[in-house]
């Protein structure tokens, strides 16, 4: 994975190019939605990149 510096993320003026940091269990998310057969729940309060997360670590494994 590609190594994002945090500057490149808040930036002070403009848009930013990249808006998703993967959080520290972003690898086993990407371990479980690869293993077939296998259950996932992905809480927490709304509004802190559930989703965001579950939908960048898809267009990861899916080919292109």
């Amino acid at each position: 994975m590609m190594k994002i510096q945090l500057e490149e993320v808040f930036k002070a003026s403009g848009v930013p190019k990249h808006t998703f940091v993967s959080p520290k269990e972003y690898t086993e998310l990407i371990v479980n939605l690869r293993t077939p057969g296998r259950g996932l729940v992905v809480e927490g309060p709304s509004g802190i990149g559930k989703t965001t997360a579950v939908e960048t670590a898809l267009d990861e494994l899916t080919p292109s």
